[in-house]
Order: C-alpha cells, then sequence, then structure tokens
C-alpha cells in the first residue's frame, strides 16, 4: 500500500493556505472597499445641507447657508435654498428668467435624476396677484435639464425698502397630498412648483 510522507503534506497544507491567505488580501484591498463618504470638520458624515453648501461653493454659486431646507421621502429627496442677491431684483426683471435658488434634486415624479441645479424662475410680471411661471433646472453641465410649470405670486413689481433687511427662504407644505415647494422673497416674488407628487397604487383585487 502506497504511503504519504507527512512533511510533504504538511508542506502542501501550507502552501494552499498562503495562496487563499494572499487571495483575500488583494480582494479586500480592491473590490470590497467601501467607499467613503463625504466627511465634515469633525470628521462626521455630512448632512444633505453641509453638502449642498459645498456644492454650490464649488459651483461659484452663492446661496443662504442658513435657509437650507430638505424634504424627503423614500429615494425621492429636494434640498434648497435660495440665491443672495435675490432680493434686490425686482419682479419685472423675470420676464428674461432670474436664478432664484440652488438645489440638489432626485424626484420620481416628475422624473428628475438626481443632482445639483441652479433654479431659473421665469413670470411675466405686469401687476400684483397670481399668474403663471415656470423655473428651469440647470445642470451642472449649463443645460436645462428640465421645466417645471410654476405658480407665482406677485406681491410688488417694484423691491420694497425692506427688502434690503430681508432674505428668500424656502418652505413647503401639502395640497392634496402633493410636496408644493415655495422658493418665497422680500422682493415681492414667490414661486411654487410640484415636487413628489403622490404614487399610485396597485388596485387590489
Amino acid at each position: 500500500m502506497k504511503t504519504t510522507n507527512p512533511l510533504l503534506k504538511r508542506r502542501t497544507l501550507y502552501l494552499a493556505a498562503g495562496v487563499l491567505s494572499i487571495s483575500l488580501l488583494l480582494l479586500g484591498g480592491s473590490a470590497c472597499q467601501p467607499t467613503a463618504s463625504p466627511t465634515n470638520s469633525s470628521g462626521q458624515a455630512q448632512s444633505p445641507g453641509e453638502q449642498l453648501v459645498k456644492a454650490s461653493k464649488d459651483a461659484g454659486v452663492n446661496i443662504h447657508p442658513e435657509e437650507v431646507f430638505t424634504l424627503s421621502r423614500g429615494t425621492e429627496t429636494i434640498t434648497g435654498a435660495p440665491i443672495a442677491g435675490w432680493e434686490q431684483i425686482p419682479a419685472t426683471a423675470h420676464a428674461n428668467g432670474v436664478e432664484i435658488g440652488y438645489a440638489f434634486i432626485s424626484s420620481e415624479e416628475p422624473r428628475i435624476p438626481a443632482g445639483y441645479y441652479r433654479l431659473k424662475g421665469f413670470v411675466q410680471a405686469s401687476q400684483v396677484g397670481r399668474t403663471e411661471g415656470r423655473v428651469q433646472l440647470i445642470d451642472q453641465g449649463g443645460k436645462v435639464a428640465t421645466e417645471l410649470p410654476s405658480q407665482v405670486e406677485i406681491h410688488s413689481l417694484t423691491v420694497p425698502a425692506e427688502a434690503a433687511r430681508s432674505r428668500s427662504f424656502v418652505t413647503a407644505l401639502t395640497e392634496n397630498s402633493r410636496s408644493v415647494i415655495w422658493f418665497r422673497c422680500p422682493n415681492g416674488v414667490c414661486f411654487r412648483f410640484d415636487i413628489m407628487r403622490p404614487r399610485l397604487l396597485a388596485a387590489i383585487h
């Protein structure tokens, strides 16, 4: 009967174990490495607001960081802030479009791919009251990614004196299960648009 050399058997096992260990180390050093999340100065993961402020600075957009607003539902979200300086632009200038905000948006209905956008508001302001307008979402490449219909409230055709002491802000409310986003400005112009519209539920048989 054939016998196996014990020393040779041990060397074979050591060699196999060594090859396996090296393979696992190589795997762990490449494909299995987790993706690092952005961190703030304290070493903690950045909040959506902190990420928006950084993205706006990288894009050369001057926002009001104190007015960052976030609304989320599942994978859908909007984190936005008004652009500083909007307060000094009269309502009549919006006929040619005025940048009113900067936002990270991801939405299924209306379909908006996740990304950072400049928000440009358009409205023909000829009198005070509520009228129809539109908001363009301009991507990081400078292209219009989509355009959202907007209702616009005109409170003044000229910039009120108190606008110099006030800031624009963002808020939201729910109307008929829709999330309505408001970009409000003391210059007398307020834009609103729908986002995260109600999802259709499958019929139960």
